[in-house]
Order: C-alpha cells, then sequence, then structure tokens
C-alpha cells in the first residue's frame, strides 16, 4: 500500500505542484548517481533564517559539482523570490525548507553530461518544535566516526564521488578513473578499483595514469597478478601495467 502524501504545494524547477504529484524523471542523475546537493533552513515567523549564509554555500557547492546555476536563479535574489512564493503557500508561520538541486536528466553515464539542465526541487514543511523536556534534560546522543564514501563494498547508488572522480579522468583524456589505496584501511584489506576513499580533493597526476585490459580467464589462479584478491563484484581480473 502507497503511503499517502500530502497535498501541501510544492516548487518543482518553477512551477508550484501538489507534493503528492510532483514527479522527476527516473533517469535523473539524482535518482541514479545521487549527483545532486542540497539545503534545508528553518523559517522562523515566514522569515527564512540565515538565508544569505545558506545559499553562499549552496552556490559554492554548485561550483564544485560543476553544477551551472538553474535557468531564473541566478542569484541570491532570485532564489530569494521563489522560497518566498513557497513559503507563502504554507499555512505554518515556522516551517522547515528544503531545496535540493541535481545535475538534471540524462542518460546513465559517470562523466558529466555538458547539456544538462538542472532539477530545483524545494518544499517546506511544518517546523517540528522542540520538547520542553529535552531543553530541560537534554538527548542521548551516539557519536560515530565519519565514514562516508569509504564503504565500497556496498553497492551503493550515492556515486558522486565516483562521478567526480570519472570526470577528472575525463577531463585528462582517460578512460578510467580510479581511487588509489588508501593508508588509513585496516592491515591486510584490498580495496577494490572504483572503491571512493581517496579524497575527491586530491589532485590526479599524469604520472599516475595506467592501462587496464581485461582478459576472459578460467580460474582465479589461471591469470591475473599472483597473491591479488578479486574484488567483489568482478567478473574478470583486471590486468595493469604502467602507462608511458
Amino acid at each position: 500500500m502507497e503511503s499517502a502524501l500530502p497535498d501541501t504545494l510544492c516548487d518543482l524547477n518553477g512551477e508550484l505542484v501538489p507534493l503528492s504529484k510532483a514527479q522527476v524523471s527516473v533517469l535523473d542523475r539524482g535518482f541514479i548517481f545521487g549527483d545532486g546537493l542540497y539545503e534545508a533552513f528553518p523559517v522562523y515567523g515566514r522569515k527564512p533564517f540565515l538565508f544569505d549564509a545558506h545559499m553562499a554555500r549552496l552556490a559554492r557547492n554548485l561550483d564544485k559539482l560543476r553544477i551551472a546555476p538553474p535557468a531564473g536563479l541566478r542569484d541570491r535574489d532570485d532564489w530569494l523570490a521563489r522560497v518566498r512564493r513557497l513559503i507563502a503557500q504554507q499555512p505554518a508561520d515556522d516551517q522547515m525548507l528544503y531545496i535540493q538541486v541535481t545535475r538534471g536528466v540524462a542518460m546513465r553515464d559517470h562523466v558529466m553530461p555538458a547539456d544538462a539542465v538542472p532539477t530545483v526541487f524545494m518544499m517546506s514543511n511544518p517546523l517540528k518544535p522542540v520538547p520542553a523536556e529535552w531543553r530541560h534534560h537534554g538527548v542521548a546522543c551516539v557519536s560515530a566516526r565519519d565514514f562516508r564514501w569509504e564503504r565500497g563494498d556496498i553497492k551503493s547508488t550515492s556515486l558522486l564521488g565516483n562521478v567526480m572522480a570519472r570526470q577528472r579522468a575525463a577531463d585528462q583524456g582517460a578512460a578510467i578513473g580510479r581511487w588509489a589505496p588508501s593508508l588509513q584501511m585496516a592491515p591486510g584489506r584490498a580495496r577494490p578499483p572504483g572503491t571512493p576513499k581517496q579524497s575527491i580533493n586530491s589532485p590526479i597526476h599524469a604520472h599516475s595514469a595506467f592501462h587496464v585490459s581485461f582478459p576472459v580467464v578460467s580460474s582465479p589462479s589461471s591469470q591475473g597478478v599472483p597473491g591479488r584478491a578479486v574484488p567483489p563484484g568482478t567478473s574478470r581480473h583486471a590486468m595493469t601495467r604502467p602507462a608511458h
């Protein structure tokens, strides 16, 4: 049974539509790759909180992901007009406003498409008040090490790191982008090629290029590098040699 969604209005690519009727393509890169970003901020008394700071971060991140400013949203005033219009459609004075921008719709390919039109989605919901008991007594909190982009063993659709690595390779005329092994891994643990562990801010240099061929093998021991484990999900050995 499908869960019922509210009919409150949201903003999808500049059109106000009921949240229950809003739809995007299954080939939107936000759906396929997680290729996008978001901002969320509270609205108090129908006034967005720290709006300029959030928009500045949104602009920085759009630039980092090479997503062009969406049409009609070129500057801070354009965003503010759209945000205010959405806020006015909601019954609550205090709200939580969410903005998501993806690279848009294109056939599935890790390389960033040059002609994709960004998808812009905004919604605003009533702000849930913090219970008085929480304010008085506080709440329990569990901390965890930040391991985002380290779980290469999970075939996740959160592939933004892979997209950025593949684009760096394409920028330099390479056919493949590969993550370098990390010194922070557990001893004796092999990291499969393509695992998003190395920082995406680390430059890819020409001297790190390599050639890859994929010969069909009859058994794990018949070919390949001795003592090298085949990563989970790899159907053929990747034979590598340094590029010259």
